[in-house]
């Protein structure tokens, strides 16, 4: 019998790039997927989030970077230094299971969005807000597919959130890809509420490979 807890609070996580398989990937996309659409945002900006996770750390809470514990960056979004992710859990939370936790990491991202925080518009690119990204989705009336609209949610989470030094032109096309297939493959559902994705991020410690 599908257990839903089991849907929200367990996920794969490792600390190898390589090692979750596709289906496993895809299980921690859909919870994924479902925890940010809970808090507002379309299943469009929600896409290009998970989208650029999936290349950040193949979508395993508990990846490190270069698979080097306590050293750069950590988790789903590769919170560089970790410690903005682990100290605002330890220190703001009063917890200690942040390793692992990747309902944890999705409520970090909520709490970045309630204080204003980390999403910022580089010099020359067109002004946008935590609450323009959430609200992002396609426009028939003006000619933005469904596909368009992931696409710029991908692009604009890598320029406005991450903000990587040089990112490559094949690099952006590989998070777009990666959007849309989560967008079209690992949708989610929007109607679980957020105090219970809350509530189930609480017993989470991982499922450990």
């Amino acid at each position: 019998m599908f257990i839903l807890s089991d849907m929200y609070y367990n996920w794969y996580s490792v600390n190898d790039y390589n090692a979750l398989t596709q289906s496993e990937k895809e299980w921690n996309a859909n919870k994924a997927m479902t925890a940010l659409r809970s808090y507002g945002f379309t299943k469009v900006s929600a896409a290009g989030i998970v989208g650029n996770m999936w290349a950040e750390s193949g979508l395993s809470p508990g990846q490190w970077e270069g698979n080097t514990p306590f050293s750069g960056g950590y988790g789903l979004n590769q919170w560089t230094p970790y410690t903005l992710y682990s100290d605002w859990v330890e220190q703001d939370l009063g917890r200690n299971d942040w390793e692992n936790n990747g309902p944890l990491q999705i409520d970090r991202i909520q709490y970045e969005r309630q204080t204003n925080i980390e999403f910022y518009t580089p010099q020359g690119f067109t002004y946008l807000t935590w609450s323009d990204y959430v609200a992002l989705d396609a426009d028939p009336e003006y000619g933005l597919t469904v596909d368009d609209a992931i696409n710029y949610a991908a692009y604009v989470w890598i320029f406005y959130y991450l903000r990587p030094a040089n990112p490559t032109d094949e690099s952006i096309r590989n998070r777009q890809y990666h959007a849309r297939y989560v967008y079209h493959n690992c949708g989610g559902n929007e109607n679980i509420p957020p105090w219970l994705l809350f509530k189930w991020s609480k017993l989470n410690r991982g499922i450990y490979t």
